[in-house]
């Protein structure tokens, strides 16, 4: 996957440990980077579920490591908000955790390559035909740490059909790309152009979501507001 640069919008506090970071693609191609210097932002996209390897750039007056190094992140907003997207970083060792939660700065730049095949597509784009609205699909997701969410997928190469039953389990940080599926499953029933008058096949969707506080929690309040508009 190419290489993309995006600079850092706004930081925001999530949890104690975690930070929210929103982020903007550059609107010109890419010419300076080192790993893909053809790649262009102009087809940066991604799918709910994906995650983002993520530098540093060198160029950065915070970035002090010597070396090269990139973390992986989970994307937390859903395509429609392009050339906008978000992550939520926890506070870790690793160094670019500890740059995105401890020294990052509005303006700084960073570039991303998107990854992972675990994701949900919207039924405009799934490639799933599925008539069956008893079936309920299963999205689970546990990690102790940001950096490792993508070696933690219970399916790594898993497309979540667009059932009208949705399952989501999610431990700690794991909920970062299940928040994503869930944004966009909720913009789906949203934008559904009928709606069914058979109560057993209305859309629904349940979160199991467990962490070692609540404070720790992430995204309760906007969890809070989907469900008072979805079932």
């Amino acid at each position: 996957m190419a290489w993309h640069r995006a600079t850092i919008l706004s930081l925001r506090q999530l949890s104690p440990t975690t930070t929210g970071l929103t982020l903007k693609i550059h609107p010109l191609p890419t010419t300076n980077i080192s790993i893909d210097s053809s790649s262009s932002n102009n087809n940066f996209t991604f799918l709910p579920g994906q995650w983002v390897d993520f530098k540093p750039h060198p160029s950065n007056s915070s970035w002090c490591h010597p070396f090269e190094k990139i973390g992986g992140y989970s994307l937390t907003s859903i395509p429609q908000s392009l050339p906008q997207f978000e992550l939520a970083i926890q506070r870790s060792r690793h160094p670019v955790a500890e740059w995105a939660t401890v020294h990052a700065r509005v303006d700084d730049v960073v570039d991303v390559r998107v990854g992972g095949t675990f994701t949900y597509e919207s039924k405009s784009s799934s490639a799933f035909e599925d008539d069956d609205d008893d079936d309920v699909a299963i999205a689970a997701l546990s990690s102790n740490t940001d950096d490792e969410q993508k070696h933690h997928r219970l399916s790594e190469e898993s497309v979540l059909p667009t059932n009208n039953r949705m399952l989501f389990i999610a431990g700690g940080v794991g909920i970062n790309p299940l928040y994503s599926m869930i944004r966009q499953w909720s913009l789906d029933q949203t934008h559904a152009k009928t709606k069914e008058t058979n109560t057993n096949n209305t859309p629904r969707a349940v979160l199991l979501y467990s962490g070692g506080s609540r404070e720790s929690l992430l995204f309760v309040k906007e969890l809070e507001q989907l469900m008072n508009g979805k079932p």
